[in-house]
């Protein structure tokens, strides 16, 4: 999803000068990257799984049966993760975690299936968030910025609904707010994203675990019309969890629904949680939310389906914050050690792990002579100890963002990077005019496409945008029904795909043209 922020916060300034929609908005906010053949193991349809119980390199045994349609859904959503993220991921996380990512193990495993999605919206070739989302939430492509509507106000029924009235029990964790874009789409209606006040009305009764930020939208002090939805959501049956200690001390149990509201916006990036007694006391890890959920959710009768997203990774790159985008996406892997602690020895639960786009496509580049300088840079680059949005707050005044010295000594504290002078002038003046005038692509002018490129010149992490792209993205699939998610996937049939495998048969209206309505799910060829 993209760091897109609700009117209300957008007009009153700071005492710096700087807006608050640009301090959250960084507070929240080229060529596909290639991934090695080796990596992935291809795109079309995958070697004969082992049979059940075969051992995964590296890793436990799993419960894999062609054919078999799963009771569990557990579907994982890196947002705005370009093909390169998980490249640099196992590097990054071996140099520094001495260990490997889930997902690289699993990309090396040629029983699982991999796979692609194509992304675009139903009006551009470049999607956002909330279309991505209402293709997989409703079956049907939308307008950027669209909720599950047509553009002409048809209405389509998203998935929570449908799987809560055919009795299955339905779980939203993000990092994101929970009116955000992306959780959003599996369970709300609106004609804009930015409705978020109404939108974090229509998650009672179709959604049983909601696990995130945005405790601004449920506060009867921040809604415009003062609603405590809070206390009308534990009137509805819901616990409230305020805190990661509610989260790591107090058991599920039976048909709990849970109502979990950790920040009054985006949860903390990780490279900032991991520095912050605070921020660690407040908010829980993906990976403590996603164990929850599933906790809870194990005791459906009827099967559950859940969405984690790591929504944070789309944040960084929008800002080009390759160290805040890299922690993030190990703690996202962290939460696919999760789901695959849980689906172990189990037979009847699908795990798709995969992205609603790429952003920015950063990507590792050649550095020195034959490129034998790129380990060195590399090494710099995971010293990185803190994110631009903390660089800005810890900038955020006047007389700071003018401060030469001040911003050259907190880049080589944090970033562990001695700028030159003719660098710390650049990222100075940008600071303060939030515009870096000298890059002659339109994209990259801003105070952080300057940091970020100086950063680059030591660590060869660079991105090419700040913006969304039009890439395939890749998908690991594991368990009954992978199979469905071989070759190369269409946002929509996502949705038919999830609806098949839970037995509900429901076709909502389509404004594509070049489309027919029903087009048959993929997973009726393997059922």
């Amino acid at each position: 999803m993209e760091s897109q922020q609700p009117d209300t916060q957008q007009a009153a300034p700071s005492r710096s000068g700087v807006s608050r929609r640009e301090v959250l908005r960084i507070g929240g906010v080229g060529s596909l990257a290639a991934v090695a053949s080796t990596l992935i193991g291809g795109c079309g349809p995958c070697a004969a799984p082992p049979p059940p119980g075969a051992q995964t390199p590296g890793g436990p045994a799993f419960n894999r049966v062609a054919g078999k349609k799963p009771r569990n859904i557990i579907f994982m959503v890196s947002d705005g993760m370009s093909a390169g993220v998980p490249t640099i991921a196992e590097p990054f996380s071996q140099r520094l975690r001495k260990r490997g990512t889930h997902w690289h193990r699993l990309m090396r495993d040629r029983g699982v299936v991999h796979g692609q999605l194509s992304t675009r919206s139903l009006d551009s070739l470049v999607t956002d968030s909330s279309a991505a989302s209402s293709a997989w939430g409703s079956g049907s492509r939308v307008d950027n910025a669209a909720l599950n509507v047509l553009p002409d106000g048809t209405k389509l029924t998203p998935i929570a609904t449908l799987l809560t009235n055919a009795n299955r029990r339905v779980g939203l964790v993000t990092t994101d707010v929970m009116t955000g874009a992306t959780p959003a789409g599996f369970a709300c209606v609106s004609p804009s994203r930015k409705l978020y006040d109404d939108l974090a009305l229509q998650y009672q009764d179709c959604v049983d675990v909601i696990l995130g930020g945005g405790r601004r939208y449920f506060d009867p002090l921040s809604r415009a019309d003062h609603l405590d939805l809070i206390g009308l959501y534990q009137k509805g049956g819901y616990d409230f969890l305020a805190d990661r200690a509610a989260v790591l001390s107090r058991p599920p149990s039976g048909r709990q629904r849970v109502l979990g509201l950790f920040d009054e916006m985006q949860m903390p990036y990780t490279i900032d949680h991991m520095q912050s007694d605070v921020l660690r006391a407040k908010a829980p890890t993906l990976a403590e939310m996603s164990r929850y959920a599933l906790r809870v959710l194990s005791s459906s009768p009827d099967g559950f389906f859940i969405m984690i997203e790591g929504a944070r990774i789309d944040h960084a790159a929008h800002v080009n914050d390759a160290g805040a985008m890299m922690w993030d996406q190990l703690a996202f892997d962290d939460a696919i050690g999760e789901a695959l602690a849980f689906i172990e020895h189990r037979d009847d639960t699908l795990l798709v792990i995969s992205s609603d786009h790429g952003n920015g496509n950063p990507g590792l580049v050649g550095m020195g002579k034959h490129y034998h300088d790129t380990d060195a840079c590399f090494e710099v680059f995971t010293q990185a100890k803190a994110s631009f949005a903390m660089l800005f707050h810890a900038l955020a005044s006047p007389a700071s963002m003018g401060d030469k010295a001040a911003v050259h000594g907190y880049i080589k504290e944090n970033f562990a990077v001695d700028l030159t002078p003719e660098e710390t002038a650049v990222i100075t003046r940008a600071l303060a005019t939030r515009r870096f005038e000298d890059d002659l692509w339109e994209e990259q002018r801003t105070w952080f496409g300057a940091l970020s490129q100086a950063l680059a010149n030591r660590t060869g992490l660079a991105f090419n945008a700040h913006s969304h792209t039009a890439d395939n993205v890749i998908c690991t699939a594991l368990g009954p029904g992978a199979e469905a998610f071989s070759g190369l996937t269409e946002h929509p049939e996502v949705f038919r795909i999830f609806a098949d495998y839970n037995g509900v048969s429901y076709v909502n209206p389509s404004a594509e043209k070049t489309a027919p309505a029903a087009e048959p799910a993929k997973a009726a060829a393997v059922g």
